[in-house]
């Protein structure tokens, strides 16, 4: 509060340090004022000194070229002699002290050129002396002739129509050709009147000021005690503010604390200043356990480290940051916050951040939750359009063991009448291949993964996808293959970039009950700037253009503007579910692509997919050869052989025993436990993934806690991903694919027991 009495003790104070600091300005003033009077009188003599010698060099150079002409005998003597005269007569000069002129003599005493007394002029004054005694022009000529050939000489000398001498100082110059000198000269009064004005001034100046100080002094202190009244009257008014702040105070922070989203404000650091209850209620925080700390400090730990590299850094390069985080509760409880902070810089003091948030954590389950059934949508599609295609599949699998049985049955015949049914056995081969690739397409086509964005061979993809076509839609549709060559590639997912093929080419199977033409084209595309306006609004650039056409029924245009909606068909109740074009539409989006349709009712329909493509083309496929027969050795390591297929383990073991190795069998993960824990020596364990009870991910895990080293060669039927491939990467030594070949069976046991 307001203490009259210091303050008047205060304003004393003040007065007298006024008075005090204006006296002192007012001394140091008259003595650099002094300092610099003195400095000045003896420069500007100097300066006039100086004056007296550029004149004269000045006069001097005038003269130069006559003396040019003389010295190259164009004139002679005198000539030169009368043009130096009239030259010099006629240098009459002005400055701030008045008129001068240049005066000429000879070196024998005869006064040549006085302008200001031309009745001197061609008389000798060889004997004119000063009232000193100093014979005036001895002394010049003789300077004229010193080895310099030029100086100053003082002495006292009568102005014009005055009877005192006063001091004169001149500057002259010889010149030796002509036997005769120039020069001109000032009187020291003259020069030292300009320095009298100047000190007077100088000390008028100083009076003025010091009239000037005191009277700033005296309004000072009139300012002062006006200001010390105002002062007081602002105390009293002070006083009602501050009563009604603390009131305002009180209703704000009703306000802060009653805002249901979270509003907070922090240093530049991120450590939290301020928050309202709304933010400590949820975090479960009081809030002196919140406030000071840093907001890094609360959140989940994945996160922390881009409080400082993107939070921090985008307040301190932008001004603002917004985003969706995650805190942990007091409990530990995952609380996802979207908040938009700004940097504030008041006029007075620190800059600080201010931000609001609000809890979005329903929200963000909800989307993931979506996001999860739309992944299950889109799976259950899968399954939709291989049980579309399981007739052809079954009627593909018929054939092949149609042919398996047929041959094997004639080998069998062979073998009863004696002969070797060796090329009956090749056919059973041949077809077991074809039956084991149509699997292998399968799986990857159904299998559940995640996206995995890489550059794809487009063209490639079309044709293994084509063959699978082949075997499972209605032989009546005629597949083509129209492929660009050096085709682009597209950055994409090969599994999605399967199901788009695989789900356009059965509904277009779909669309031909009694049979027509499926198209797959392929081309390189440059969109600029306009077309890709047009048709899209997108960036130009370079796109591969996929075609799919068919001969079918077509589509009216009602129909086509809800081809692409989730649950649209125009199928039968139980014959689809709606989702294949919503799901190639999502496919081709997730690509940064585009989808157009072009049907019409009886005119078949064509899809043209533009994908973006990448820099580099594709580049064509080597011609397959066949890779060259590696020699299978064997061993007589022990083997221990696990699977609960009878059939497979009888198989495995004959051939391993054949090739010399050691086998012991066991038909479950939980035997294969107790006959490793009982043998001393077993060099290699083949394990199947796929069997009941513990399993052979469980039995891996138990294989290597018993033994670290243990060599593992995993062997399963399913297509190598998810499951699996962590099984893989959990410890084992080497994977076989079933159905196998001898050879890659025995070369695999081979490399995993030579490490």
């Amino acid at each position: 509060m307001f203490d009259h009495e210091k303050n008047e003790s205060v304003i004393r104070t003040a007065k007298i340090k006024i008075i005090i600091i204006g006296l002192l300005i007012g001394v140091v003033f008259v003595i650099f004022s002094g300092y610099l009077a003195k400095q000045y009188v003896g420069q500007t003599e100097e300066q006039r000194l100086s004056n007296l010698k550029q004149m004269v060099q000045l006069a001097r150079n005038s003269v130069e070229p006559i003396l040019l002409q003389y010295r190259s005998q164009k004139i002679s003597k005198k000539q030169a002699f009368e043009q130096v005269r009239n030259l010099v007569r006629r240098m009459v000069y002005q400055d701030h002290l008045g008129k001068n002129y240049v005066f000429m003599s000879s070196y024998d005493g005869t006064m040549l050129v006085q302008p200001f007394e031309p009745q001197k002029e061609m008389t000798n004054m060889w004997n004119l002396k000063d009232s000193n005694g100093v014979y005036i022009i001895r002394e010049l000529i003789k300077t004229a002739e010193s080895q310099n050939g030029s100086g100053y000489v003082s002495y006292h000398y009568k102005r014009p129509n005055q009877k005192e001498a006063e001091e004169k100082i001149s500057f002259v110059m010889g010149i030796p050709e002509l036997g005769c000198y120039m020069g001109t000269g000032k009187y020291m009064t003259d020069i030292r009147k300009t320095e009298q004005i100047y000190m007077v001034s100088v000390a008028g100046l100083t009076f003025f000021l010091m009239v000037l100080l005191a009277i700033l002094v005296l309004s000072a202190m009139r300012v002062v005690n006006k200001q010390n009244l105002l002062l007081q009257q602002e105390n009293d008014a002070l006083k009602r503010a501050e009563e009604t702040l603390r009131k305002s105070e009180g209703k704000f922070r009703e306000l802060f604390d009653s805002i249901s989203d979270l509003v907070y404000t922090q240093d530049l650091a991120g450590r939290f200043l301020s928050i309202n209850q709304a933010m400590a209620k949820l975090f479960n925080y009081d809030l002196q356990e919140i406030i000071g700390k840093k907001a890094a400090h609360f959140m989940d730990p994945a996160l922390k480290s881009l409080f400082e590299s993107q939070y921090l850094e985008g307040i301190k390069t932008k001004g603002h940051f917004e985003g969706i985080t995650i805190y942990l509760s007091k409990e530990g409880s995952r609380i996802f916050i979207e908040y938009r902070s700004k940097r504030v810089t008041p006029q007075e003091g620190p800059a600080y951040i201010s931000g609001m948030g609000r809890d979005v954590t329903e929200r963000i389950l909800a989307e993931k939750e979506r996001k999860h059934l739309a992944d299950q949508l889109r799976q259950a599609h899968k399954m939709e359009a291989m049980g579309t295609l399981a007739g052809g599949i079954a009627h593909d699998f018929n054939n092949i063991l149609a042919a398996i049985l047929g041959y094997s049955e004639l080998a069998l015949a062979k073998a009863e009448d004696g002969r070797v049914g060796t090329r009956e056995i090749q056919e059973v081969l041949i077809s077991a291949n074809r039956a084991k690739e149509l699997i292998n397409r399968i799986l990857t086509f159904s299998r559940k993964v995640d996206p995995e964005m890489k550059p794809v061979a487009l063209n490639l993809e079309i044709v293994q996808i084509g063959k699978m076509l082949e075997r499972t839609i209605p032989r009546m549709v005629e597949i083509r293959l129209d492929l660009a060559e050096n085709l682009y590639f597209v950055n994409g997912d090969p599994v999605q970039i399967n199901q788009l093929l695989m789900n356009l080419g059965s509904n277009a199977s779909d669309a031909m009950p009694e049979g027509g033409s499926l198209v797959f084209q392929t081309e390189n595309m440059t969109l600029n700037r306009e077309g890709a306006k047009r048709l899209f609004n997108a960036a130009p650039g370079k796109y591969v253009l996929l075609t799919v056409s068919d001969t079918g029924h077509g589509m009216d245009k009602n129909t086509q503007e809800h081809i692409f909606d989730p649950f649209y068909t125009r199928k039968e109740v139980g014959q689809g579910t709606g989702l294949g074009l919503s799901v190639v539409y999502g496919i081709v989006k997730s690509h940064d692509g585009f989808i157009i349709c072009d049907s019409k009712p009886g005119d078949g329909t064509i899809f043209r997919i533009y994908l973006p493509a990448l820099d580099s083309p594709v580049k064509p496929e080597a011609a397959v050869t066949p890779a060259p027969r590696t020699t299978v050795t064997g061993g007589d390591e022990v083997i221990l052989l696990v699977d609960d297929e009878a059939s497979l383990r009888d198989l495995g073991q004959e051939i391993l025993t054949r090739y010399g190795y050691r086998v012991l069998p066991a038909s479950s993960g939980e035997a294969a436990l107790d006959i490793y824990r009982q043998q001393e020596v077993i060099d290699l364990v083949i394990l199947d993934v796929s069997m009941p009870g513990m399993g052979g991910g469980k039995c891996l895990s138990e294989l290597l806690k018993v033994n670290p080293g243990a060599k593992v060669i995993i062997s399963s039927g399913y297509s190598l991903d998810g499951p699996l491939k962590d099984i893989l990467s959990s410890g084992a030594s080497g994977f076989v694919a079933k159905p196998f070949s001898i050879s890659n069976f025995l070369i695999t046991v081979r490399q995993v027991l030579d490490r």
